[in-house]
């Protein structure tokens, strides 16, 4: 029977309705003939279901009220299925008025399409404190140090001063305090305040800008200056005593004496040493004992090279200049050492077969007997007759051998003695033959190509049986250099007898292969 779309395994294949077209209905619950994206059906039948419609355009399939046909009203909701709502309408911002006052809040605007203000909210949004309703556009500023009227001023139109505390009642206020009272609309100061700010210490009341400067490292007068018109020495610490101070520690004072420890003069450059100083002579110590900035300046120097390994002889390459008569521990006056941390290494060492330049005559080796060694790259302990290693060592270097007879030293696999693989046109034992032992054919079981080695060149008869006895193929292969490929990919799968005969017929080999 012929598959028809009625709901039935029509023939009997155990699918119903199958490989018919399929058609995609929507359920439409409320009538509106639109249907619900999330609920389609997939049937063979050519016209909707009862309850179903084609398209899948209804956004609320719960209401006729709600379809791409409805229209927009302002309630919320989307109307007409285009993914907005009350798109369309006029909109309206009203703002919240908390306190009644008549004026809204800015923060807390509310969006609508109601053409009535909401109760609670107001049409515009100047008021300035929401939880006040004497403070709004209307309200008149007083003296309180809040915007009563909402104009972003506060106390404005009102005359404003500033007052700062007199702590100790000399007059001046302080300027650094944190109490003062800032642009009030007080018309006199408070009690412990005063209308200036020309104190500089309102702790001490000798201490204004009425005060008179004295030498006591103190702004006396207010002025910004400490002990200001007053006569001004520099002193310099001496901590050692030898009348020369330290230019990087002074102190400037209106006092005609200097304090304890401190001279007029600077330029001591260690204070620390009453032997170091402008008035002392340089001596060989490595150090600047006349303070020119200069260690060791005018004395006779000597020239010495670092001696690491102590055999006498220094490395050119690090010295130093001192004045200094003998070397110092470590140095050396010759600077002739070739390898500064080897002791054994130097121009008075004789020279020995290590590979080191042991005299520093710029020569490894050099003038000593040298025996001859083969490169054995391959390490399979033969070497290479082409490659010749010499060398003053009595054992060969490492990758080097005494015998010279390896046919290949690029394959450990290949030297004298070793193992001949058969027919792989590789030369195993270097005797100059590749040995072929026997007839191959791989691979074994095969599924497409087969590879036939056969000690023959030339053409052979080749038949293929089947396990009954059935000849399922004959040809002439060739060989060439004992070797052939075959394509047995159309033989069924199954075990084959592959003969091979000469021209008269005379069998030469039988080989068994399993084919996949």
């Amino acid at each position: 029977e012929i598959e028809v779309c009625d709901g039935i395994d029509n023939d009997c294949n155990g699918l119903v309705d199958d490989g018919l077209a399929l058609n995609t209905y929507y359920l439409d619950s409320d009538g509106d003939d639109f249907g619900d994206t999330n609920f389609p059906l997939d049937t063979c039948l050519l016209i909707p279901p009862t309850g179903y419609v084609v398209n899948a355009n209804d956004c609320d399939d719960s209401t006729a009220q709600v379809s791409p046909l409805a229209m927009e009203i302002c309630d919320g909701i989307d109307n007409n299925c285009n993914g907005q709502i009350d798109e369309g309408l006029a909109i309206i911002t009203y703002y919240r008025d908390a306190d009644g006052d008549g004026y809204g809040d800015i923060n807390m605007p509310l969006d609508t399409c109601l053409a009535n203000v909401p109760t609670g909210f107001s049409i515009n949004a100047l008021d300035c404190d929401d939880t006040d309703q004497f403070i709004q556009p209307n309200a008149v500023e007083t003296c309180d140090g809040i915007d009563n009227n909402c104009d972003g001023e506060i106390d404005e139109t009102l005359t404003t001063a500033t007052y700062y505390p007199d702590t100790d009642g000399d007059g001046y206020g302080d300027p650094n305090s944190l109490d003062i009272l800032q642009d009030t609309c007080l018309m006199t100061p408070p009690a412990g305040y005063v209308a200036n700010s020309f104190d500089c210490d309102d702790t001490e009341m000798t201490i204004s800008p009425d005060a008179v400067e004295i030498c006591d490292g103190i702004d006396n007068d207010c002025n910004g200056l400490i002990d200001d018109g007053l006569i001004i020495t520099t002193y310099y610490l001496d901590n050692d005593g030898d009348n020369y101070g330290d230019s990087s520690i002074s102190l400037d004072s209106c006092s005609l004496v200097p304090p304890v420890g401190y001279v007029t003069t600077a330029g001591d450059c260690n204070d620390n040493n009453n032997n170091i100083h402008p008035d002392a002579m340089e001596v060989c110590d490595a150090i600047d004992n006349d303070c020119n900035g200069l260690a060791d300046d005018g004395l006779p120097k000597n020239t010495y090279y670092l001696d690491n390994d102590n055999d006498g002889y220094g490395n050119i390459d690090i010295s130093i200049d001192t004045c200094v008569a003998t070397p110092p521990a470590g140095y050396a006056v010759d600077a002739f050492d070739c390898n500064d941390n080897a002791f054994n290494i130097n121009p008075s060492t004789n020279e020995i077969c290590d590979n080191v330049d042991n005299n520093c005559n710029g020569f490894a080796d050099e003038n000593l007997p040298l025996n001859t060694f083969y490169a054995d790259n391959d390490g399979d302990g033969y070497g290479d007759p082409n490659v010749e290693i010499y060398s003053c060592f009595a054992t060969p270097p490492a990758g080097a051998v005494i015998t010279n007879i390896d046919c290949d030293d690029t394959n450990a696999a290949v030297y004298p003695g070793a193992i001949e693989v058969s027919d792989n046109e590789i030369d195993e034992d270097c005797n100059g033959i590749d040995l072929f032992l026997e007839t191959k054919i791989y691979p074994n079981p095969v599924t497409d190509i087969l590879f036939i080695h056969y000690d023959y060149d030339g053409f052979v008869n080749m038949q293929i049986i089947n396990p009954t006895g059935q000849l399922v193929r004959q040809s002439q292969i060739y060989f060439n250099n004992n070797r052939t490929v075959l394509n047995v990919q159309d033989l069924p799968r199954s075990l084959y007898f592959f003969r091979f005969l000469d021209a008269s017929g005379k069998q030469l080999h039988v080989e068994r292969v399993l084919k996949y």
